[in-house]
């Protein structure tokens, strides 16, 4: 009869090299329990590391359980929306499809520090630009307004009324947290 080495093709020039590179290993007994180390954690235990030793498991079974803190439940309405706008006639595909878009905005304008009436006219005058130019995906960055005088946003509110009165502006929504959050739009302009 074969050894299974034979009938894999395996000669005895390799399988010397491979005793020589193993060393003295012995195979584990059946039936041969191992330490206490050795074990996978199991429900009442839990892998713990102690000091500097790369793993240790500790029952704690038998530790007195600690009362967790109740964390206040945030309620749903609580929660701020998405801002988003679609002007009527643009499709639902196209607007989310737009909105999945990883790619970067075309141009950016900053109102941050600005009063309503010059951020209005920074607007009018960037997205007039913009579509002179033949520019469609713009990011306006207005801020979360935690610096704002009053304690909460005032460009913020208004900007979406400007948007959706400007008639060059197709679509809006809430920039990603990378781009800037909640604190910043990115807008889609009519072609021109």
């Amino acid at each position: 009869m074969a050894t299974p080495d034979e009938e894999r093709g395996v000669s005895e020039e390799e399988r010397a090299l491979f005793r020589r590179s193993v060393g003295a290993v012995r195979p584990i007994r059946k039936g041969r329990k191992g330490k206490a180390d050795d074990v996978l954690p199991t429900s009442r235990q839990e892998k713990i590391r102690v000091s500097n030793e790369p793993s240790r498991l500790v029952d704690t079974s038998k530790r007195p359980q600690t009362p967790r803190k109740k964390t206040p439940r945030i309620q749903p309405a609580a929660l701020a929306a998405p801002r988003q706008f679609r002007r009527a006639g643009m499709r639902l595909r196209e607007f989310e499809r737009l909105r999945r878009n990883p790619h970067a905005a075309e141009a950016e304008l900053d109102l941050h520090g600005e009063t309503l009436e010059t951020a209005r006219r920074s607007l009018d005058e960037f997205i007039s630009g913009c579509m002179a130019q033949d520019v469609r995906r713009i990011r306006v960055i207005h801020g979360k307004g935690h610096r704002s005088p009053a304690g909460r946003a005032a460009i913020k509110p208004a900007l979406e009324d400007w948007l959706r009165a400007c008639p060059g502006v197709l679509a809006y929504w809430s920039a990603r947290p990378s781009e800037g959050g909640d604190g910043a739009l990115n807008v889609w302009l009519r072609r021109t």
